[in-house]
């Protein structure tokens, strides 16, 4: 039987490297794609942000515009309030 060359990286190996490779790739995207637009993520964002008090992180996890235009147009139909619409 003729001996085994030593190689350093044969096909086995190189194949191994690349599927850890396309493993971890895949994990980073899948936070970046897929955690990051669950509901639950963004609600830690928001409580988080308001524990902490920063306005800035908590209006840019929260759309205020859509939370409040509801409100307004309730308001308005009522005759309440007359007001200007930015758009």
């Amino acid at each position: 039987m003729k001996p085994r060359d030593a190689v350093l990286f044969d096909i086995r190996t190189i194949a191994a490297l690349l599927a850890l490779i396309f493993s971890l790739a895949a994990l980073i995207s899948s936070y970046h794609y897929i955690y990051k637009n669950t509901p639950d993520y963004a609600f830690n964002r928001i409580i988080t942000s308001a524990d902490a008090k920063d306005k800035s992180a908590f209006f840019k996890a929260v759309n205020d515009k859509a939370l409040a235009l509801p409100y307004m147009i309730m308001r308005l139909k009522d005759g309440t309030e007359t007001l200007s619409l930015p758009f």
